[in-house]
C-alpha cells in the first residue's frame, strides 16, 4: 500500500515543537557549560549519581529539561532529575517485583506521567511525576509486556503483551482518563509487537523475521504488510531501537563468529537493510537520535556515534555504558555508566562527541 503523507499541519506542528525543544536544550547546555566539568567523566558536560547499585532504565522527559532514572540494588528508587540544577527534583518510592530483571521508562507527551514496564512482571506501573507517587497499576493477569507507550496526544496507553504459553502478542489499549481497557486484533500470527516512541504505530514482526506489519493510529488499522528480514528474528525489544516515527529499526546483529553488525532496517521499504557498522566485538544498546541522523551503540567499553547517511563513525569515547537516551531535541545524550557497585549518568553534548572526541582519537603524526 502506498503511504499516505503526514498532513502538512501535523508535520509542521511536530517540526515547530522539535525546533523549540532544540532551542531550549541549547540554552540549557550553555548554562551547564558555565559549571565545572566533572572529573572522571571524559567528554561529559555533567554527571549525575543515582542511589542504587544497578541502573535499570533512563529516559528524558518530552519537555527536555528533566531525566528519569530507575535504579535497583541497595537503594531502589525512581528519580526525576532537574537538569537545570543537576539534582534530584523528585524521588518516587519503587519496589521491583521479585523476578523483574529488565525495565523500560516512557513518559506521557506532557511529561506528567511516567510508565514503568518490567519485562518479567504481570503489571504496568504508571506514576504521577508532579505528585511523585503511583497513579495506576494495570494488571496484565497472566501476560507479560513486550512493549508499551503513550499515544501522541496522551489520551491512551498502548501495550503489546504475551500470555504465557501462547505464540503471539496481544494489543491492549487503556484510556488514560478512566483506565478502561480494550483489545484490538493483531495482523500477523505468531508475532511480537513494538509500540513506536511516539505511540502512533505498532510494528508487528513475525517470530521468524519473515514478515512485517505496520499498524497506525487513530484505530491502528493495517498500513503496510510486506516481507521482513531474517535478522529480525533475533531482535530483542529491550536491546534494539526504533526511530521516533516508527520507520527505522536498529538491531545489533551477530553475522558470524568473527563479525558483528549494526544494521538499520527501513520498515517502510520492504525491510530494506543498511549495515552502518561492522566489527569483531559485540554491540549493545543501540539508540537512534530524534532526527534519525545518528545512532549510538556500546562496543566493548566504548561508545560509538555513527552518522547513518555516511555509514561512518564520527565520534566515540571510552566508557562502560549500559544504556543511552537522546534528549527530545537531540542536543544531549545521557549515558549510563556502571562503575563497580555505583552508577553514574554522564550527560554528553552530541556536538562534543562529533568534534572534541574525534579530535582526541586522531592518529598522532
Amino acid at each position: 500500500k502506498k503511504l499516505d503523507p503526514i498532513p502538512d499541519k501535523k508535520e509542521k506542528e511536530r517540526e515547530k515543537k522539535y525546533h523549540e525543544l532544540q532551542k531550549a536544550e541549547a540554552a540549557l547546555l550553555a548554562e551547564i557549560r558555565k559549571k565545572a566539568k566533572p572529573d572522571g567523566a571524559p567528554g561529559a558536560v555533567a554527571r549525575l549519581v543515582p542511589e542504587g547499585s544497578k541502573l535499570q532504565a533512563l529516559a528524558f522527559s518530552p519537555i527536555g529539561t528533566k531525566l528519569a532514572t530507575l535504579a535497583l540494588g541497595n537503594a531502589e528508587g525512581l528519580v526525576i532529575w532537574d537538569l537545570a540544577k543537576l539534582e534530584p527534583e523528585k524521588k518516587i518510592e519503587f519496589k521491583a517485583g521479585a523476578d523483574a530483571m529488565t525495565h523500560e521508562l516512557r513518559f506521557s507527551p506532557d511529561g506528567k506521567l511516567l510508565l514503568v514496564l518490567g519485562r518479567q512482571e504481570n503489571v504496568l506501573r504508571v506514576y504521577d511525576v508532579t505528585e511523585g507517587k503511583s497513579a495506576k497499576e494495570l494488571d496484565l493477569a497472566k501476560a507479560l509486556p513486550t512493549s508499551a507507550g503513550f499515544s501522541e496526544d496522551g489520551t491512551q496507553l498502548i501495550a503489546t503483551v504475551r500470555v504465557q504459553g501462547e505464540s503471539q502478542d496481544k494489543i491492549k489499549i487503556w484510556t488514560v482518563a478512566d483506565w478502561k481497557e480494550t483489545e484490538i486484533k493483531v495482523s500477523l500470527a505468531k508475532s511480537f509487537g513494538i509500540v513506536s516512541p511516539r505511540g502512533d504505530r505498532i510494528i508487528e514482526i513475525d517470530e521468524g523475521g519473515s514478515e512485517i506489519a505496520i499498524l497506525e493510529q487513530p484505530s491502528f488499522a493495517l498500513l503496510i504488510k510486506h516481507k521482513g528480514d531474517a535478522r529480525l528474528r533475533r531482535f530483542d525489544p529491550s536491546e534494539g531501537t526504533l526511530s521516533i516515527d516508527g520507520r527505522y529499526l536498529g538491531i545489533a546483529h551477530k553475522k558470524d563468529n568473527a563479525t558483528q553488525e549494526l544494521v538499520l532496517i527501513d520498515l517502510e521499504k520492504k525491510a530494506e537493510a543498511t549495515t552502518v557498522l561492522k566489527g569483531a566485538e559485540p554491540m549493545t544498546h543501540p539508540r537512534i537520535s530524534p532526527d534519525s541522523r545518528h545512532i549510538v551503540v556500546s562496543v566493548n567499553g566504548e561508545e560509538k556515534l555513527i552518522d547513518i547517511s555516511k555509514k561512518a563513525q564520527i565520534g566515540s569515547r571510552k566508557a562502560n555504558s549500559t544504556g543511552f537516551d537522546f534528549s527530545p531535541g537531540g542536543i544531549f545524550l545521557a549515558s549510563a555508566v556502571q562503575k563497580d557497585d555505583t552508577i553514574e549518568i554522564h550527560l554528553l553534548a552530541v556536538e562534543d562527541l562529533q568534534k572534541v572526541l574525534i579530535k582526541i582519537e586522531a592518529p598522532t603524526p
